[in-house]
């Protein structure tokens, strides 16, 4: 992985936090599917 993956990390992660304050967890979970999707897993 690329080094510069670690700030799209952080974003996400700092948007996560957004997200799970507003208690839209489903949004969480689409989300979290995407990433994994970008990722080539």
């Amino acid at each position: 992985m690329s080094s510069g993956g670690r700030t799209n990390i952080d974003r996400v992660a700092s948007h996560l936090k957004e997200v799970l304050a507003e208690g839209r967890e489903g949004d969480v979970f689409e989300m979290v599917v995407g990433l994994l999707a970008q990722m080539d897993v």
